[in-house]
């Protein structure tokens, strides 16, 4: 992958992004600034997977699946077999989006940008806040206790 992240760095040092808030007589991150760093944080984190999935990790993952059946049927397939590569796949719709939202809002469209959402880094991630969003009763911690 080629991405740099040189121009964004120039971007966010330059201090463009910024807004001034005459209350506190300081500058504070604007949302074209957030979407910015958004913007290189995620490229920075594709860069690092894409590191670890190298080609041949890719090719053996093929290898792995090219003989499954051609059919509707489900394929079982290890959880941590599709962790990295849908990982990739959210980054890159991650800079999509913040790319896409970024142009527009440089047009003067900048409410798209508050309209982005972003995937989570993996899968994992998602479950995890999925499952912090759980809060079981005590009869029902009592009732796994008893099984």
């Amino acid at each position: 992958m080629n991405m740099t992240c040189e121009f964004i760095n120039q971007a966010l040092y330059s201090g463009k992004f910024l807004d001034y808030d005459f209350q506190t007589n300081t500058y504070k991150n604007s949302l074209l600034r957030d979407a910015v760093f958004k913007l290189k944080s995620n490229i920075i984190n594709l860069q690092k997977m894409e590191e670890v999935f190298d080609n041949k990790r890719r090719m053996e993952f093929i290898e792995r699946f090219k003989h499954s059946p051609r059919t509707d049927a489900p394929i079982l397939v290890d959880n941590f077999d599709l962790l990295l590569p849908i990982s990739i796949l959210n980054l890159q719709e991650n800079i999509i989006k913040l790319s896409m939202g970024l142009l527009r809002a440089f047009n003067g469209k900048e409410d798209y940008l508050k309209k982005v959402e972003l995937n989570p880094l993996s899968p994992l991630m998602n479950q995890s806040e999925e499952k912090g969003i759980e809060c079981p009763s005590n009869d029902e911690i009592k009732s796994w206790s008893i099984n």
